[in-house]
């Protein structure tokens, strides 16, 4: 069973917009302990935000810091706006060994995302993607961009209900689409406003059959993620 967690991140909005240093330290030594390898952590709102007003414990050189030691035992990385990506911010995230940098944008606005995918990819790290408002499109139109950003160079790519409004029938039409039209690993991250983020990962996950798995503990964010030939399902928690 392998695990993706990002409760150092997206879950460090529940407590402000980072976790200190010193419970940072301790999740990631234990959940590498544990054997998850791919933590996202950091500034719950991003690379770049601690200068635009969104302070925390650390800025991002401080969590880079902090982690460093770790990056060889495991895959940790962080999230990055599109509006945010710069090449200095993706080159300290190389220069501190992290793995992966995760770019966000709304969905509908892919092209403006580009210039950020190519950084991260020019500096040789995994690009993930997260597709966020992903309800604002139809099905058929975010799988086109997913298509778009996928020859672009991201490497995963996640349909996110930021709102927390949709419903097990429109992510399984939103899924089913997508996966027709990339390869890469496809992930479903939903909020639980309606108390449906379980609901909606089980039924995204019934396209196809797989292994189960978990994706850490904190706030109500769910993902489900495709690869060719199994499904991985979040049993609680926060989402990569």
């Amino acid at each position: 069973m392998k695990l993706f967690d990002c409760t150092l991140r997206d879950g460090a909005n529940v407590v402000g917009n980072g976790f200190s240093p010193e419970l940072t330290e301790s999740m990631v030594k234990n959940l590498l302990r544990c054997g998850i390898q791919d933590i996202e952590l950091g500034n719950a709102k991003g690379i770049g935000s601690y200068e635009s007003g969104a302070t925390a414990p650390l800025d991002d050189e401080g969590y880079m810091r902090l982690v460093e030691p770790y990056t060889e035992q495991g895959r940790l990385g962080m999230f990055l706006l599109a509006a945010k990506a710069t090449p200095q911010r993706v080159a300290l995230a190389a220069a501190h060994k992290l793995s992966f940098l995760r770019v966000g944008i709304a969905a509908g606005d892919g092209r403006k995302a580009i210039d950020a995918v190519h950084m991260v990819k020019d500096a040789s790290l995994t690009c993930r993607y997260s597709l966020m408002k992903a309800y604002i499109c139809t099905a058929e139109e975010l799988a086109d961009e997913a298509a778009m950003l996928a020859a672009e160079g991201v490497d995963r790519i996640t349909i996110m209900d930021s709102a927390g409004t949709m419903f097990p029938d429109e992510v399984s039409a939103y899924v089913t689409a997508m996966r027709k039209k990339v390869t890469i690993p496809v992930g479903f991250h939903g909020h639980s406003n309606l108390g449906l983020s379980q609901a909606n990962g089980s039924r995204g996950g019934r396209r196809r059959g797989g292994r189960l798995r978990p994706a850490g503990h904190g706030t109500q964010r769910w993902k489900l993620l495709h690869r060719s030939g199994c499904r991985h399902l979040p049993a609680g928690g926060t989402s990569w």
